[in-house]
């Protein structure tokens, strides 16, 4: 349903978003099953509030003291305080944390289950832990941030882009609440060199990178409306 990455760097491990559930054990096993039992975790890049993106980052943050980054923007949502409260509340934290459910879990919640404190906010063309690049992607939330890793060419674009087939897509019109700011971010996230595509969702694009690139940018240059589906 939704994607985290590991990624070693020569400062530890960095994990790109936190899963769709509230307890990030599975996290913490898939790291030490990739990397060793002494693998640790060194820091937590959010690229966006959304539940399926961000649920166990508090679980995460505080099982192992890691620091957390993420944009200014979506304090509000990692706060709690946009919590609407009332029945709708009350509904959202007994959506179970499994499959599409997370997806209404976020959409009805307009809030992470539990709060993440930031250890940094993040601002466009920062440079994190000496590996990776901040680029500020607004459209799908308007603090949606990818993270592009320099030493192996990866761009963690999170919902800023999907990849379905092998091929290059936006996001549905259903979750872009600010189409023209999006086409920009995905047009802004595929205009440099790349070698590794990491989506929010589905699977990575790993082959024929640069074809596809090129493909979509000169239609993404070329569009000026939002397709149905993405």
């Amino acid at each position: 349903m939704a994607c985290c990455y590991l990624v070693r760097t020569r400062n530890g491990i960095v994990l790109i978003d936190a899963g769709m559930t509230t307890d990030a054990g599975y996290i913490f096993s898939a790291c030490e099953k990739t990397f060793g039992i002494h693998a640790k975790i060194a820091a937590i890049l959010l690229t966006h509030w959304h539940n399926d993106h961000s649920a166990g980052a508090a679980d995460a943050a505080f099982r192992a003291n890691i620091p957390v980054f993420f944009n200014e923007l979506e304090y509000p949502y990692f706060s709690g305080d946009t919590k609407r409260g009332g029945a709708i509340s009350w509904v959202a934290d007994r959506i179970p944390e499994f499959g599409p459910f997370v997806l209404f879990k976020g959409l009805l919640g307009n809030t992470v289950p539990r709060p993440v404190k930031p250890t940094e906010f993040v601002r466009d063309g920062d440079e994190l832990l000496g590996e990776f690049s901040v680029i500020e992607t607004p459209g799908h939330t308007n603090g949606h941030t990818s993270y592009f890793h320099r030493p192996t060419g990866a761009l963690f674009a999170g919902d800023a882009l999907a990849v379905v087939g092998k091929r290059l897509r936006l996001m549905s019109r259903f979750v872009t609440p600010d189409k023209s700011r999006a086409l920009k971010s995905a047009i802004k996230c595929l205009d440099r060199e790349v070698s590794l595509i990491c989506p929010g969702h589905r699977y990575p694009l790993s082959d024929g990178v640069d074809q596809e690139r090129a493909r979509f940018l000169k239609l993404l240059n070329s569009r000026n409306s939002w397709p149905f589906f993405g």
